[in-house]
């Protein structure tokens, strides 16, 4: 099963050591990178430029992957800090509770901000589709997605792990998310299969990846 980061600009060193996370702990054939790269990654790559917001860039990713030949029937589609901390065997799919309960509980520590309004966008698209109260699978971890599935979605807007795994009723496995905010409790890397960080908190964990993960990899140039 191919790996699929959809990333951005930058030299990215979250990507770097997510590779390594992946290559250490998951069984995968190829890394893809889509969008932007690093002059670092020398693998498999499609450049893809911004089209607008950094949701709608996503939603654009994810629109041309069924459209790759070599890429795997079923892939697993990961974030550039998304991070893989234990050895793994079949890649689980990961929900924590409805989307109303997301988008209340985001409401209240953010506001009507774009990552709300994605997902109330989503919800509403789910709704006019006869699903009543869709599970929220916009969680900080890697995702399994088929091509075939994914390519008859009509429109992935905004919010396209809740789209697919609402429409085609993936079963997924109930968690908190492992995403580590700048100003949120602390979280205990040495408990978690997965961890995910944002521009302000990669800091917080990267001298115990560079303690995980030491060694190159063959996406990285010499």
């Amino acid at each position: 099963m191919d790996y699929v980061y959809i990333c951005r600009e930058g030299d990215n060193e979250e990507l770097r050591y997510s590779i390594r996370s992946v290559v250490a702990n998951a069984t995968h054939d190829k890394i893809w990178v889509i969008g932007y790269k690093p002059d670092w990654y020398i693998g498999n790559y499609i450049q893809i430029d911004n089209i607008g917001s950094k949701f709608e860039n996503i939603t654009n990713c994810h629109k041309i992957l069924p459209d790759i030949g070599a890429l795997s029937e079923d892939f697993v589609i990961m974030n550039d800090d998304f991070f893989i901390l234990k050895p793994l065997g079949k890649m689980p799919t990961f929900s924590d509770g409805t989307l109303t309960d997301k988008i209340e509980k985001n409401m209240i520590s953010a506001g009507l901000s774009k990552y709300v309004r994605a997902l109330i966008t989503a919800k509403k698209r789910l709704h006019k589709l006869g699903i009543t109260d869709p599970i929220n699978y916009d969680l900080h971890t890697p995702m399994v997605f088929n091509k075939a599935l994914l390519a008859s979605v009509d429109d992935l807007t905004l919010s396209p792990r809740s789209l697919y795994g609402n429409l085609f009723k993936i079963d997924s496995i109930m968690i908190d998310d492992v995403k580590i905010h700048k100003k949120g409790s602390p979280f205990d890397i040495d408990e978690s299969h997965f961890i995910s960080t944002e521009d302000d908190s990669f800091y917080l964990i990267k001298d115990k990846l560079k303690q995980l993960f030491p060694n190159k990899t063959i996406y990285e140039k010499e």
